[in-house]
């Protein structure tokens, strides 16, 4: 049986989708072991997510190549206007690239949300080791309620 071209880029484009889907859940799974921070939850979280990521990347490239075999650019509104001119399923195409689209924002913003989780998570293990080596850099403040700085610091060893 033979496919034609407009279905054919509506199969890929489908894939992409489903696997756009998948890495969404796979950075929320992400998210919530981050926030109990829970390392082996992380851990597991990390590793699917790298192999959902590779499989979404995967249908990316195919998408990319068969569009640049077309002859169209990689340009948002070429993309688009090409897909409105297929002959046999432009709607589904266009709603298919629309979805992508909005998936793809909200991949990108929970995994701007889980780095900054890992940022302030970060922050929080160095101000602990910080305190721990008498090196804190943020101010602190006396019995008194001054404000000290890192030259009033003590290791919590020399106690």
């Amino acid at each position: 049986m033979i496919v034609s071209p407009s279905k054919e880029l509506l199969h890929l484009l489908s894939q992409e989708v489903e696997q756009a889907v998948l890495l969404l859940e796979a950075l929320r799974l992400e998210n919530e072991a981050l926030a109990e921070r829970q390392s082996d939850a992380i851990e597991t979280a990390v590793r699917a997510k790298q192999a959902q990521l590779e499989v979404f990347e995967l249908c990316e490239r195919n998408r990319r190549q068969w569009l640049k075999q077309a002859g169209v650019t990689e340009e948002r509104s070429a993309i688009r206007e090409f897909l409105s001119t297929q002959p046999e399923v432009p709607t589904e195409l266009i709603s298919e690239w629309d979805r992508l689209l909005e998936l793809a924002t909200q991949c990108h913003n929970q995994n701007k949300a889980n780095g900054a989780l890992v940022e302030i998570h970060r922050r929080h293990v160095q101000r602990a080791l910080d305190l721990l080596r008498g090196t804190q850099d943020t101010p602190t403040y006396g019995p008194a309620g001054e404000a000290r700085g890192r030259d009033d610091t003590h290791s919590l060893a020399k106690a």
